[in-house]
């Protein structure tokens, strides 16, 4: 999924849990192999889908569509 944040846009992440109040993400980071952890409350976040993402192939169109995250605060240190 596509995530952004106020003083970040477009990060790759993943969710990792997620319950009624929270959800966990794992954020890809600069350096290669190493991912950031973070917990957000989802009544900070808007789901939606990211249009933006594209196939390298226009012949081929995408399988699933991509859900984007907007999370109304600044990305967290890690």
């Amino acid at each position: 999924m596509t995530v952004d944040f106020v003083n970040e846009k477009d990060l790759n992440a993943k969710v990792i849990d997620c319950t009624d109040q929270v959800v966990e993400l794992e954020l890809e980071t600069a350096a290669p192999h190493m991912k950031q952890r973070v917990i957000l409350p989802l009544r900070e976040i808007r789901v939606g889908e990211d249009r933006s993402h594209y196939t390298r192939d226009p012949d081929t169109p995408l399988q699933r569509s991509r859900l984007r995250l907007t999370v109304n605060q600044d990305r967290p240190k890690a």
